[in-house]
């Protein structure tokens, strides 16, 4: 159920990645307009838009994308981990991330 902002680093257009539930190595990136430059190899990143993950890291590239009813792709992407060989991961707890909401609620930019 686990949703990630994330863009396209060529060109800014962001959307919403999920997991299938299929494979582990394959999640699916939604909402980018039909009339975005999308091409295989492209690099997903995530957007920033998240109290979680800042802007910039590497989630993956665009493996194939296809037109669904509506306006929109479904893209899958390519996870740049193997997580099948992670073996040690850092946790990194924001303690400003209540004040960081709230700032966000504020001033509109949630």
């Amino acid at each position: 159920d686990f949703r990630l902002s994330a863009k396209i680093r060529r060109n800014g257009y962001f959307g919403s990645l999920s997991w299938p539930g299929q494979g582990y190595d394959i999640a699916i990136l939604e909402e980018i307009p039909y009339h975005v430059d999308l091409r295989p190899g492209d690099t997903i990143v995530t957007s920033g838009y998240s109290a979680i993950f800042p802007e910039g890291i590497l989630v993956g590239t665009v493996n194939s994308f296809e037109e669904e009813e509506g306006n929109f792709y479904t893209i899958e992407v390519d996870i740049a981990i193997d997580y099948k060989k992670v073996s040690h991961v850092n946790v990194i707890r924001n303690l400003l991330r209540d004040e960081q909401l709230e700032l966000e609620r504020i001033t509109g930019n949630d």
